[in-house]
């Protein structure tokens, strides 16, 4: 087996021969993996970087008759991961390989699948690139990448200025980023496929939101505009969408007619098709007591229920959904559009909601992040909520807040991670804790850099088409 070094200008890092000549086949096997025997004629793969992110590589390569394959990679010394081809078998394959930090070495091997034989290249090196110096890089704070359960945390982070989508692994180093000033994103969604992310994007004081399709090589594959979407939205797939969107009302409030802004759950397809789920306005009237504030998007309205936060269940083809100002939380399912379940003050729900802010469903019961009132500031933090179905009732089982109070007035969100832990994002205070529920533990515990907020936070296993 042999390989060679090429230049090609800015992108090539090496070229190298694939397979078994005659000669090598009489060989003893080494310790590639080839099959002795094997009758191919060499194929050259070359890896390049991403110019747009360029810790993403591409490995690229072709072969003489159609087969499928998958690339083992990782950093020299640590965690390998594998990524298929997609798709039919075919004579030319490209496969990205996305998860590996900045200016990184590391290593590659490709290996070519012929029905049953297995044809495996030599392991070839190569290093990563340096994501832009505009990009926020994040600080392992407490813990170390041992202390976490690992995988990769989708890690969108913004200022009034500028945003941007990244995501980091366990060590708290970037391996993704895309963005800047003309993105005004607070929610990254990974595609089913695999292959790349959705993105919100929306100009504060515009209604409307655009989503966008970024794949793991920096290319932007579409973009299509929501109108009077806001806030947050889901996949149902890499064509359909769940999203949060605005509609106006004139109504009588405290005496006197006002236009409010209430919110509804809308499915929307690649094409623009859409469907309303539910409406708030369909099941909830304006009280007096009701909290509301000035709209940013529709001028002279003023915002009622602020829909901030849902999300897609495929295993029960549901969505959770939040109205943050009057402390509602639902899950509906989505083809009907009625509600599986309701909770809210006025179903015993009390004060274990307050200016809530995310919500997933576990065995456990509920776990919900509450901003609580920012004004007043109180801990803004993650609950655990056990909910009696026959009477309503609800009882916080466990609570996590911080050892500092943070008191959160943007954002927030938690979810349940495996072996009772749960990881709490505290939004505009910019810390990221993985926490033991049983004991209160904080394992691992990742900060933004000063003046930037933490905006969604999601952690994911692994990255690429095949979970890695």
């Amino acid at each position: 087996m042999r390989a060679t070094t090429t230049c090609h200008p800015g992108l090539l890092l090496a070229t190298l021969l694939l397979g078994c000549t005659d000669k090598e086949a009489a060989a003893p096997a080494d310790d590639t993996g080839t099959t002795p025997g094997t009758q191919t004629t060499p194929p050259e793969v070359e890896i390049v970087l991403s110019e747009v992110v360029p810790t993403v590589a591409l490995v690229r390569w072709q072969t003489d008759q159609p087969t499928t394959g998958r690339i083992r990679f990782g950093e020299v010394g640590g965690t390998v991961y594998v990524v298929e081809t997609v798709g039919e078998p075919s004579t030319s394959q490209e496969v990205v390989l996305v998860g590996l930090a900045e200016a990184v070495d590391a290593e590659a091997r490709v290996e070519i699948l012929q029905g049953d034989e297995v044809v495996s290249s030599q392991t070839l090196p190569f290093k990563t690139g340096t994501l832009p110096t505009a990009v926020p890089r994040p600080t392992l704070s407490v813990g170390a990448a041992t202390d976490s359960l690992g995988g990769f945390t989708l890690l969108p982070v913004g200022t009034l200025e500028e945003r941007w989508a990244t995501i980091a692994d366990a060590q708290g180093r970037l391996v993704w980023a895309w963005g800047g000033e003309d993105l005004d994103t607070q929610r990254m969604r990974l595609t089913r496929d695999g292959r790349g992310v959705i993105l919100s994007h929306r100009e504060l004081g515009r209604p409307g939101m655009d989503l966008l399709r970024v794949d793991f090589d920096g290319t932007q594959r579409w973009r299509f505009n929501v109108p009077d979407a806001h806030h947050d939205f889901d996949l149902v797939d890499d064509d359909t969408f769940v999203v949060v969107a605005a509609e106006q009302r004139e109504v009588q409030f405290m005496g006197a007619p006002m236009v409010l802004v209430g919110d509804k759950v809308v499915e929307v397809e690649l094409d623009g098709t859409q469907r309303v789920v539910w409406n708030a306005w369909d099941h909830l009237a304006p009280q007096d007591g009701d909290r509301i504030e000035p709209s940013s998007e529709y001028m002279g309205a003023w915002s009622w229920s602020h829909g901030n936060y849902l999300r897609f269940s495929p295993e029960t083809d549901t969505v959770q959904f939040i109205l943050r100002n009057l402390a509602y939380v639902t899950e509906i399912d989505r083809g009907s559009g009625q509600a599986v379940w309701t909770l809210s003050p006025a179903t015993s729900a009390g004060t274990a909601l307050s200016f809530p802010h995310s919500v997933w469903t576990t065995d456990q019961g509920l776990m919900v992040f509450n901003q609580r009132d920012y004004i007043a500031e109180q801990c803004s933090g993650a609950s655990l909520l056990e909910v009696d179905e026959p009477s309503g009732a609800v009882q916080e089982t466990w609570r996590y807040d911080s050892e500092q109070c943070l008191s959160v007035y943007y954002t927030g969100n938690a979810q349940p991670l495996e072996d009772g832990r749960a990881l709490v994002a505290f939004g505009s205070s910019g810390l990221l804790d993985e926490v033991d529920m049983a004991t209160g533990q904080l394992h691992w515990r990742l900060a933004v850099e000063s003046g930037w907020w933490l905006l969604y936070a999601e952690r994911v296993a692994a990255l690429g088409p095949t979970g890695g």
